[in-house]
């Protein structure tokens, strides 16, 4: 196993008066969620971000006239007495990037939209002089902008998004982490090409597992290739409340616990405060931890015992002093079981081979791996090795004991303790206890069976993907969220995409089942996966349409 002392090496990036690298500290940002042409709004939201923390803020610059309004909103910022960087997102439109890189102090572009045509993922068949055409055009186009920020000291953000690679690369790649890879690599090395040094890459997904999976298959592209650009980590469309929380921190949790990771953003379906608020907790933990870092591990198949491992779906236990949550109590799901079944012996990596013997005759044996190590991580990381290398296939029950009266602490907590171990693989169980005053039975509960969905370790509820929100956004996002969340939490297994608009939102939602898209004022559209099947609804009609939809094709 390959265990880093520090982490990954990096150059430095200057964003204003602000540095992505090596030796800062993680970055947090977050993004407005106005019209960029509303200049007092965008301006009083880039104040609350700062003002809670946060240390970049980025605005949606679909076109060239909101490219333009960005210069206003930095006077007034800067008027107000803040330095925060401004970024411009830029989607299919070069010239707004050309018009924002000489105002603001970043600009991000998406690869598969920067010069390619909004994809239809339909030409599948590239001869080697087509795709080398392409590669030609992108080249040309990325060039132009590189020169622009250099002229103005710009930085560039690279970021890939999986719902939304060209048709070039789907043709070559596919719809995996190696055409995400492969898509940001060819922008990373026309700026390497020309030593522009100013540059962050970033390869977001919905899918916690593939998220991470990406990010790590790039890293091992740039350092095979000598090329150390920072990075850039975050769940696209991660959703909102417990849900949101959960993902963001197992795929960015586990990442900068491995060392990979300069700068952030938790994105989320509320106000961009609460993204900060999240963000700032997330790396208060990771920072507490110091000490090793530890990379993914490989996944483990155990024996079942007839309650735990094998082909049975990990389990939730929950122990505590406090009366247990009742069925009435449970809006969601409750514990599979409120104390642990069968025999079990507890270790950990100071006792494993103390206990050889014992595990390795008796497969029936849970083992229940409960340690009080300041990484939990890393500590499972060792004693999973440890358990492949000795051939014990017993069942593993994931257990750790918290104090914490704040639910997000405990969230965000709990989540890079666990999350990397059940992303990877690993673990039959689950079993969180609690002893801090304000956090429910139902909510730790909740918690836990989070964790195993976010992993992908065990789907028991509705997964919803939806945007945090931006300029481009036709509707009340945060309110329609939780109508559909509400209308549709009875489709377990489903995944259910809410986006604000559709310039980005059908790409972005590449993971979803069905999706509800703003197509424009008062008109929603809805897809089932990458296709739109109703155009133009009315959105009092829309849920009711959607719900339809779904019962029309169980």
């Amino acid at each position: 196993m390959k265990l880093f002392n520090k982490i990954r090496k990096t150059v430095e990036v200057n964003i204003g008066v602000k540095k992505i690298g090596y030796c800062s500290p993680i970055l947090i940002q977050s993004m407005a969620t106005a019209p960029t042409t509303n200049i007092d709004e965008c301006i009083k939201e880039g104040l609350v971000v700062a003002a809670a923390g946060g240390e970049m803020v980025r605005y949606t610059a679909a076109s060239v006239a909101e490219a333009k309004a960005l210069k206003e909103i930095k006077d007034g910022i800067r008027a107000a007495g803040c330095d925060i960087p401004l970024v411009a997102d830029v989607h299919f439109n070069p010239r707004a990037a050309f018009e924002a890189a000489a105002i603001v102090e970043k600009v991000r572009i998406n690869p598969g939209n920067f010069v390619d045509a909004r994809a239809t993922f339909t030409k599948i068949d590239y001869t080697d002089a087509e795709y080398q055409t392409e590669l030609d055009a992108l080249k040309s186009k990325l060039l132009e902008l590189v020169d622009i920020c250099k002229a103005n000291n710009t930085a560039l953000r690279i970021g890939v998004n999986h719902g939304s690679l060209s048709d070039r690369i789907m043709s070559r790649y596919g719809d995996t982490t190696a055409g995400m890879c492969e898509s940001a690599m060819e922008f990373v090395r026309v700026c390497h090409s020309v030593g522009f040094k100013d540059v962050v890459v970033s390869m977001k997904s919905s899918n916690v597992k593939v998220m991470v999976a990406a990010y790590r298959e790039l890293v091992a592209l740039m350092d095979g290739e000598n090329i150390d650009y920072p990075l850039h980590l975050g769940v696209t469309e991660a959703g909102e409340g417990e849900d949101g929380r959960v993902k963001s921190c197992i795929g960015i949790g586990s990442l900068l616990n491995e060392g990979i990771g300069n700068t952030i953003r938790v994105s989320l379906t509320e106000p961009p405060a609460k993204e900060i608020e999240v963000a700032t907790a997330l790396t208060c933990y990771i920072e507490s931890l110091k000490g090793v870092y530890v990379p993914h591990f490989a996944s483990r198949k155990s024996v079942s015992n007839g309650v735990f491992g094998g082909d049975i779906t990990p389990r939730v236990i929950y122990l505590s002093d406090k009366k247990a949550a009742s069925a009435a109590e449970s809006a969601v799901l409750v514990a599979d079981y409120s104390e642990v079944v069968g025999d079990y012996i507890e270790l950990n990596n100071s006792n494993l081979i103390d206990n050889i013997d014992r595990v390795l005759g008796d497969k029936s044996l849970a083992i229940m791996f409960n340690v009080v190590g300041e990484n939990y991580s890393y500590e499972s990381a060792i004693f999973f090795d440890a358990l492949s290398k000795l051939e014990i296939l017993n069942p593993v029950i994931l257990a750790k004991s918290y104090n914490e009266s704040s639910l997000l602490e405990l969230t965000v907590k709990c989540s890079v303790d666990f999350g990397n171990t059940f992303l990877s693989g690993c673990g039959d169980a689950i079993l969180i206890t609690n002893s801090g005053a304000d956090i429910s039975s139902e909510q730790v509960v909740s918690l836990a069976f989070s964790i195993l969905q976010s992993s992908r370790a065990r789907i028991t509820r509705t997964e919803f993907i939806s945007c945090p929100g931006c300029g481009r956004t036709q509707f009340a996002l945060q309110e329609v969220t939780r109508q559909v969340k509400a209308a549709t939490s009875v489709f377990k297994g489903l995944k259910i995409a809410v986006m604000g608009c559709n310039v980005n939102g059908p790409g972005e939602m590449a993971d979803a089942d069905y999706g509800y898209v703003g197509a424009g004022r008062d008109k929603i559209d809805l897809y089932k996966g990458q296709q739109v099947v109703k155009k133009g609804i009315r959105p009092e009609d829309a849920i009711e349409q959607l719900i339809n939809l779904i019962e029309g094709e169980l």
